[in-house]
Parts: C-alpha cells; structure tokens; sequence
C-alpha cells in the first residue's frame, strides 16, 4: 500500500496519507478509532484471511493485503491488466494455457460483471510449485453508480485442489 498515492473516494481524489477523507476531518466526539481512517482500515485490510487486490478503473493495481502477496508469491506491482498474467503467473485450470487478460476477474470486474469463484492456477518463479487459488471480483463505484476500479477477493485451495485433482485422476502438481 503506497501511501504516497491518492485513492478514489466517491466524488474527490483523497490523498491517502492524510489519514482521512476530507468529509470526515473532524476527529471523532467519542475518541474511538474511525473507519475512514486509512491507518486502521490498512490493519483490517492485512489481518485478513484471503487475498485481496484492488485496481483504478483504467485497471492499475493499487494495492495486494499481506495475504494476497503470500499467496501470489509476489508483491504488488503496479500494471495494469495486459500484464497481470505475466507478472503474477496466472493460468487456466489445465496448469498450461496463461490466462487471457480480457478474462482475468479483476478485469471483468472494470466492465462491471460480477465474478464468483473462478478456478485459477498461479505459478511463478517465487511459486514454482504452483498455487490454487478461487478468485471472485467485483467492481466497486461512486454514488453515482460509474465504476471506479475492481475488487477482487482470493483464497488458496491448493490442499483441496490438488486432492479432487488426484482423485479423478489428474496431475497435481509436484
């Protein structure tokens, strides 16, 4: 998470570091932590148990959770989605065939689909043995409804991935 950028925040670019958006400068009556507080919302984005990745709507990634970057094997690299196949090694479910970009979740979710637990296979030189992983995405908006960027939501089901695969017969990977 890089907290030189601005991120989308309904109708206004809020710089990130700041710590909140310009609708809720005010500190809070009760001395509670606030949600739109970037610092804790970064905490609960890291502490959680899947992969998340968010990107603009031109489809830069602007940020992997802790999780994410575990699973991928890869910390964020900011590009967009003509080269997430290649940097982040995604492929299709036969482990061979690179994914298409124009069909990678996240980038269906720039077009406004909603995609819920698409198989992928990720391998890279930091995952050389492969991971499983399900992948749902989402596009998120402003008020409006015009879509800002996507969401996308993963978690790694290698254990169980790789036992189906045995069991009918198939390769697991080694």
């Amino acid at each position: 998470w890089d907290v030189r950028k601005t991120v989308p925040f309904y109708d206004s670019e809020v710089p990130v570091d700041s710590g909140r958006s310009p609708a809720y400068d005010a500190q809070p009556r009760d001395g509670r932590p606030r949600l739109d507080d970037v610092g804790i919302l970064r905490s609960i984005f890291d502490v959680l148990p899947v992969g998340v990745a968010v990107c603009d709507r031109e489809g830069t990634l602007l940020c992997l959770n802790r999780e994410a970057e575990r699973i991928l094997g890869v910390e964020l690299r900011e590009v967009g989605p003509s080269e997430w196949t290649s940097t982040y090694g995604c492929y299709l479910p036969d482990m061979l065939t690179p994914y298409p970009p124009q069909q990678m979740p996240l980038a269906r979710s720039l077009t406004g689909e909603q995609v819920h637990h698409e198989l992928m296979f990720i391998r890279n030189p930091l995952q050389p043995d492969g991971v499983w992983i399900s992948v749902s995405a989402r596009p998120y908006r402003d008020r409006e409804g015009a879509i800002l960027g996507g969401v996308t939501v993963f978690r790694d089901i290698t254990a169980a991935q790789n036992l189906l695969r045995l069991d009918r017969g198939g390769r697991a990977p080694q």
